[in-house]
């Protein structure tokens, strides 16, 4: 079951098998090295030995803690400017990968292609690295999991949010024309219904000064 998992010449350099495959044996204290120099060298100078306790912990009297995120490094290999940036392709890519480029063929990039041959692990190893990746990908998945459905419940209520703003700005619109229409409409009909009045009253008006026209007209009579 466990090594169906396994996939890819070499080893993944961002698991934590992987990692302490690389740089945690003392075998492999100059790749170590290399790539601490070229990450603290400003800050720090040049490293010329580092320890590794019985516990496999590296020791280094001026041990720091500096946060790469790796998956912002998005250089292909022709892309390469600084051994720094090697590093970062190797350590980033190095499953992904057949073969070692011709861009990093250089004794310590060599010996590290060389280090995390898959084929090389022994059947411990070999399942140690298994259950390493298995590990790995569940984490992933939960992180995964747990962001979509923050990323869901987020839009659900901005969407939830923005039905009920564009409802209630609606209403108010709708409201507001009413209000204007029927005021229009309570104007024009009251308007028609004021003209139709005085008409009315205009017509008996008419009609009582002719009567008093007759009137006077007989009398002269």
């Amino acid at each position: 079951m466990y090594y169906a998992l396994v996939q890819g010449k070499y080893i993944d350099p961002l698991t934590d098998f992987g990692f302490k495959k690389l740089f945690g044996e003392e075998c492999n204290k100059d790749l170590l090295l290399d790539f601490l120099n070229e990450l603290l060298y400003e800050e720090q100078g040049r490293i010329v030995n580092i320890s590794y306790l019985k516990t496999h912990k590296i020791f280094y009297d001026k041990l720091t803690f500096i946060y790469i995120e790796m998956p912002k490094f998005t250089k292909e290999v022709h892309e390469l400017e600084t051994r720094f940036e090697k590093w970062l392709y190797v350590i980033n890519n190095l499953y992904r990968l057949d073969y070692l480029p011709d861009e990093l063929r250089e004794y310590i990039f060599e010996k590290m292609f060389a280090a995390a041959e898959v084929a090389k692990l022994s059947q411990a190893e070999h399942l140690g690295y298994a259950r390493n990746l298995m590990v790995s990908w569940d984490q992933y998945s939960c992180m995964k999991t747990a962001k979509d459905e923050a990323k869901a419940e987020g839009f659900k209520k901005g969407e939830t949010r923005g039905l009920k703003k564009g409802l209630k700005k609606g209403m108010e619109k709708g409201m507001e024309k009413g209000m204007e229409k029927g005021l229009a409409e309570g104007l024009a009909e009251g308007l028609a219904k004021g003209l139709a009045k005085g008409e009315q009253e205009r017509e008996k008006l008419q009609q009582e000064l002719d009567e008093l026209k007759r009137l006077l007209a007989n009398l002269e009579l």
